[in-house]
């Protein structure tokens, strides 16, 4: 049985005081909620836009029992050497709470940079919680997309600019998908799983749907 996430990420090395102090730190509709996707996708590659100290990345490798490469951007604009901290958070992770060393691993300062590395290349699993504005979001969206992923998360539902992003991007490609409640933030939950047939039942059995977004 899996330790609980919050207790991990609050044992993590760089955890800035005030997001200790933030409320969604240790909701049971927060983190909880990207570990328990990740492990019913079991991915073997992670990719997250917008890392910051990597608490989601963490959450979601928590889940993910085999994960084999894992890859973040983030442009160090909310925290100094957010990169370096971050590494440090993940490798604390693996080695403390694993006991093992911590996968193939790269981090980016923009998705430019990360964009012609992982040409060709396939990630099981993306999240997108970085600059939110609309067209940075879509960008990253199709960046995404064109990485065949089984599942793309988008934080911050709760923004306006992030819901038109979303809807906007899902509607040009004709894909539905789930907003999940995630203390007051929602989590767009794009399931491009065969037929949908993999998160998209076990969702609604589990969390509260905020949208059903189909077109």
């Amino acid at each position: 049985m899996l330790s609980d996430i919050r207790e991990v990420l609050a044992g993590l090395p760089e955890v800035l005081p005030q997001d200790r102090a933030a409320h969604y730190f240790q909701s049971p509709t927060y983190y909880p909620v990207y570990t328990q996707i990740a492990a019913w996708l079991e991915p073997h590659s992670l990719l997250e836009f917008g890392t910051r100290l990597g608490y989601s990345l963490i959450a979601l490798a928590h889940g993910a029992p085999d994960v084999r490469r894992a890859w973040w951007v983030d442009n160090e604009c909310g925290v100094k050497d957010s990169n370096a901290k971050a590494w440090r958070n993940l490798t604390a992770y693996y080695e403390g709470v694993r006991g093992t060393a911590p996968p193939e691993a790269a981090a980016f300062t923009s998705d430019w940079e990360l964009a012609p590395l992982l040409a060709g290349s396939q990630v099981d699993l993306i999240h997108i919680d970085g600059e939110h504005a609309y067209h940075a979001v879509v960008r990253e969206l199709e960046l995404a997309y064109q990485l065949a992923p089984r599942c793309i998360l988008v934080d911050d539902w709760c923004g306006a600019p992030i819901q038109e992003a979303v809807k906007a991007w899902a509607r040009s490609r004709n894909i539905g998908f789930r907003v999940v409640d995630t203390c007051d933030h929602g989590l767009a939950v794009i399931d491009l799983t065969a037929g949908r047939k993999v998160l998209t039942p076990l969702l609604a059995s589990s969390w509260r749907i905020l949208e059903r977004v189909e077109w």
